[in-house]
């Protein structure tokens, strides 16, 4: 069974001690679970994810859909071929012409620096409507009422605890005991985050070889 948002907010409560609401009442809590939803993706990306298949436009430099935080990998082409996550030093390298190569409807081979999140650069140049299958991060959608299921898996109810604890907490951060608590559950839910297997943190798109391959098959 799906975890609610009222299973997360009783679990922060029982920590906060505040059952009646008083101080924190439950609606607050509701906003910043709905808050830590998003944070969340700061450090898993992979947390709310979409497949979708995107319309390219002409040229090798694409951007992502509207909704997307940043890609997570290319699929293929929306005919089935594959398309290949290639080094753009390697493609420079290769051919460095390949910006200007005559454009095709099939995209063998796909580039994205992390710093530039919402565009990517496809070879051969794409002509106008072809098409890619993108796996995609998304923002996770708002949870509206405690008896909603969380948009994320169950396995983030921690973190979510954690965070809405630690903007509890931040309320009275002119308190410098509250402060240093709720900076402590932020740490919390960073390590709650980040601590898991290295085959779990799957938040950037697949790293191309270290081998330099033709790309041009």
């Amino acid at each position: 069974m799906a975890t609610t948002a009222k299973q997360v907010i009783d679990s922060a409560v029982e920590v906060l001690h505040d059952d009646a609401g008083v101080r924190w009442p439950r609606a607050d809590l509701l906003g910043y679970l709905n808050d830590g939803q998003r944070e969340i993706l700061l450090y898993r990306p992979d947390a709310s994810t979409a497949l979708v298949n995107h319309t390219l436009t002409a040229g090798f430099l694409q951007t992502l859909p509207a909704q997307a935080i940043r890609l997570m990998d290319v699929k293929c082409n929306v005919s089935g071929r594959a398309c290949k996550l290639a080094k753009r030093d390697s493609l420079d390298d290769q051919r460095p012409s390949w910006r200007t190569d005559p454009s095709s409807a099939t995209v063998k081979a796909w580039t994205y620096d992390e710093r530039d999140p919402k565009r990517f650069e496809v070879w051969p140049p794409a002509t106008a409507f072809a098409a890619l299958r993108l796996l995609i991060s998304v923002p996770p959608a708002d949870v509206l009422t405690e008896e909603a299921a969380i948009s994320l898996d169950d396995m983030y109810k921690g973190p979510l605890v954690s965070y809405i604890i630690h903007r509890a907490y931040l309320r009275d951060s002119e308190d410098a005991a509250m402060e240093s608590l709720a900076q402590g559950m932020y740490s919390l839910m960073v390590q709650q985050l980040t601590g898991r297997t290295a085959a779990e943190l799957s938040a950037k798109p697949e790293k191309a070889k270290t081998q330099r391959k033709d790309v041009s098959q």
